[in-house]
């Protein structure tokens, strides 16, 4: 009978301290899980850290102001020159001709001039060298931007 009770009592208290154990062991994973959650949050709340660069940033949209500058200026060259094309046959290529052998060349005129004296062709208001119906004629489909272009590119002819 003593062996009986002390094999109960070692069973309870071999059972006790597995139930132990097992609590125990169980706590102290449910706190890790905690604190790994914790931890989680923290990192997700936290914004990630920015690199530093030397290199400068340009926008990639736009060019600087001065490439885009001179971008537009080439455009309403190529754009003079093609509205051109068809005044060279009376004018010359470098404008240095007397259209039709009337007129005085129009090479080395600045570009308010020139856009005066199309602008007046168009309207009609202007017959110099008895070249007004010619010129109206020329003149008559070219818009104020394509006699702005116009103009700019004689100019520097």
């Amino acid at each position: 009978m003593k062996y009986t009770a002390l094999l109960t009592l070692g069973l309870l208290f071999v059972g006790c301290g597995d139930e132990t154990k097992t609590t125990a062991s169980t706590h102290t994973q449910e706190v890790t899980k905690q604190e790994v959650k914790k931890e989680a949050l923290k990192v997700t709340k936290e914004e990630p850290k920015k690199e530093e660069s030397n290199v400068a940033k340009i926008p990639a949209t736009k060019a600087p102001a001065p490439l885009e500058k001179q971008a537009k200026e080439v455009v309403k060259e190529v754009d003079g020159k093609a509205l051109y094309a068809k005044c060279q046959g009376c004018h010359g290529a470098d404008g240095k001709n007397k259209a039709l052998g009337k007129s005085a060349p129009i090479a080395g005129w600045d570009s308010a001039k020139v856009a005066e004296a199309l602008k007046e062709y168009k309207a009609g208001s202007r017959n110099i060298y008895g070249m007004g119906s010619v010129m109206k004629g020329q003149a008559s489909n070219l818009s104020d931007e394509d006699i702005k272009k116009l103009s700019d590119y004689i100019s520097k002819l």
